[in-house]
């Protein structure tokens, strides 16, 4: 079916959205629905590096190229993240909160995400080498849950992640909007 027909029979589902509340990239606190995924950490640098980019070998490649390059140089930073009242302190190279499963042009990062269930994905990735993501592509492509000692999931209605070295960019359904510290809850249906 094309998307014209799916509009024309009026079907349609609800689902769970994100509220999110953060810093604008002009210095004000400002919020923001979102439907899919918000990331920090690396995430946020590479919507910034696509914002401004060419993308003259397409989406697919320049994302995956953006993803290396920044894997190369990139250093975890230590987050603090309290989750449905509960605080964590870790290091990161990206922390997802996400509604839907896929992002990045058809990266399955949040397996067990379901948008109609009333939670929120948290996906933390810690360091990670670029072998380790050349090596679990195909199953980040096959959106299986990855069995690795630096990755893990879980599920919150709320969120706040915060940075005490400094604000961490932030992709917001793959966009580039602003910095941490970031409070995010979840809408159900």
């Amino acid at each position: 079916a094309t998307l014209l027909q799916w509009i024309k029979s009026d079907r349609h589902k609800t689902i769970d959205l994100g509220l999110a509340e953060f810093v604008s990239p002009t210095g004000e606190t400002t919020q923001r629905y979102y439907n899919n995924i918000t990331d920090v950490g690396m995430g946020g640098d590479i919507a910034e590096k696509l914002y401004a980019s060419k993308r003259w070998f397409g989406p697919f490649l320049t994302y995956q190229y953006y993803i290396i390059s920044t894997l190369l140089g990139y250093k975890s930073l230590p987050i603090e993240v309290t989750a449905d009242g509960k605080t964590k302190q870790f290091r990161v190279m990206n922390f997802c909160v996400a509604n839907g499963k896929y992002f990045g042009n058809g990266l399955g990062v949040a397996p067990n995400a379901i948008p109609t269930d009333g939670f929120l994905n948290t996906v933390s990735i810690g360091d990670v080498s670029l072998l380790d993501y050349l090596k679990n592509l195909p199953n980040i492509q096959k959106c299986k849950p990855l069995n690795h000692p630096e990755v893990n999931y879980a599920t919150a209605k709320t969120i706040e992640i915060n940075c005490s070295e400094r604000p961490i960019p932030i992709d917001m359904d793959g966009e580039f909007v602003g910095f941490t510290p970031l409070k995010i809850s979840v809408v159900p249906q």
